[in-house]
């Protein structure tokens, strides 16, 4: 498997706060890496990218910017989150400019 962001091969995960979520350790994309089937069995699944699809484009717009982690969203600030203070800011600031303009226009 390859990351959807940042085109690694094999990525190395990093748990977040959220059970079942890792994030890649290159980029900070979160996946969903252990699953269940309808009946709360744990079964065997590629990890699933948990990035909305309308904003893929986005989060890989960043990522192919400025080659900074992005915030996983599945984790608490001083958990197991990979981003730092300071690159969550960048991002949510560079969205907030960039995205919700897009999206609000």
């Amino acid at each position: 498997m390859k990351c959807q962001i940042c085109d690694t091969e094999a990525p190395a995960w990093s748990w977040t706060d959220t059970h079942g979520i890792a994030q890649c350790w290159t980029c900070g994309t979160p996946y969903r890496i252990i699953h269940y089937d309808d009946n709360q069995k744990r079964i065997e699944k590629e990890p699933e990218i948990v990035v909305k699809a309308e904003h893929l484009e986005h989060v890989g717009e960043y990522w192919n910017t400025f080659g900074k982690r992005i915030p996983s969203g599945c984790s608490f600030e001083g958990g197991q989150e990979l981003a730092t203070h300071a690159e969550c800011l960048a991002f949510y600031d560079w969205w907030d400019e960039h995205v919700e303009r897009k999206v609000s226009a």
